[in-house]
C-alpha cells in the first residue's frame, strides 16, 4: 500500500504542475481542482500508511467521482489535464477511495 500512496502523492505533484501550466482554465475547475489536490495532499502527511489511507479516504470521499467528471470535461480542450486528473481518480480508487 505505501508504494500505491507514493503513485498518488506523484500523480498530485504532475497535477499542480500542470495546473500552473495551463492558462486557459475556467475558475471554477482550477478552483476545483486546486481544492481537491490541496485536501488529498494534506490528508496524505501522516507517516503510518494505513493512517494516510484512512485520511485521505475521508478526504476524497467526493472527489474521484468528481475528478473523472472534470477529466472528462477537459478531453478536448486540455487533453494533458484530463489525463492527469483521471490518473489522480485512478489512483484513489485503487486505494479503494
Amino acid at each position: 500500500m505505501p508504494h500505491r500512496i507514493e503513485i498518488l502523492k506523484s500523480t498530485l505533484h504532475e497535477l499542480e504542475a500542470e495546473l500552473a501550466s495551463v492558462e486557459e482554465l475556467d475558475d471554477e475547475a482550477r478552483q476545483l481542482l486546486q481544492s481537491a489536490a490541496a485536501e488529498i495532499q494534506e490528508a496524505l502527511q501522516h507517516d503510518d500508511a494505513q493512517t494516510a489511507v484512512t485520511s485521505a479516504t475521508d478526504a476524497s470521499s467526493t472527489w474521484t467521482d468528481k475528478l473523472y467528471d472534470v477529466a472528462g470535461d477537459f478531453e478536448q480542450s486540455h487533453p494533458t489535464l484530463s489525463r492527469v486528473v483521471g490518473n489522480v481518480a485512478s489512483a484513489l480508487a485503487q486505494l479503494g477511495i
